[in-house]
């Protein structure tokens, strides 16, 4: 109903002061209902979506901010997939998903147990325990129940030593893999 007067309104006194005048208030009525309306509606839609990562968020911690990237994406792919409107949407989708693939790895963080597998089949399971040292002081003894002569526990060391360096290298890989395709791609996801 309002749409039909307002057209009449607008051809009734098409390219008048009044036009102009009722295009001004338009355009600053709209300023402010964002600044009073939208604006804080938004931030509190956003406080709530992402307020679990507000509250456990650490500045010496990159955990959460992979949690907070993987659910912007994922929500953006959702978006994209049900709403978008861009000719290439399923290329956009597709590349959003791997990089929450990708952040689902880097978030459960089992580069370690993966690597460290084939170590406890061959040598057993480590086992950690403590000794007195000096003073008040106390020794972490680490040990395995296949490692019986300073061969084994050689062996052993350089075999750990090599894991940890492969699983850092994965962890490594996964994030240059996913800031590769956000660096690639992110200009284009958009609608």
């Amino acid at each position: 109903m309002f749409g039909k007067v307002e057209d009449l309104f607008l051809d009734l006194f098409e390219n008048t002061k009044i036009v102009d005048a009722y295009y001004s208030y338009c355009r600053k009525y709209g300023k402010v209902k964002e600044f009073l309306y939208d604006n804080p509606k938004n931030f509190f839609k956003n406080i709530f979506k992402y307020r679990k990562f507000l509250t456990n968020d650490h500045w010496w911690d990159y955990h959460y901010f992979f949690q907070m990237l993987q659910l912007k994406l994922t929500k953006d792919a959702m978006s994209y997939s049900k709403y978008g409107i861009s000719l290439n949407n399923d290329k956009y989708v597709c590349q959003m998903m791997e990089c929450v693939v990708i952040l689902e790895r880097l978030i459960e963080d089992e580069y370690e147990e993966k690597a460290f597998e084939k170590l406890d089949k061959k040598w057993g399971k480590l086992e950690m325990s403590y000794k007195p040292y000096k003073d008040d002081l106390t020794e972490m003894v680490l040990t395995r129940d296949n490692i019986h002569t300073e061969q084994d526990e050689k062996q052993a060391r350089e075999q750990t030593n090599n894991m940890h360096k492969k699983s850092y290298a994965n962890r490594i890989d996964d994030i240059e893999k996913l800031f590769g395709i956000m660096n690639k791609n992110i200009l284009y996801w958009w609608d």
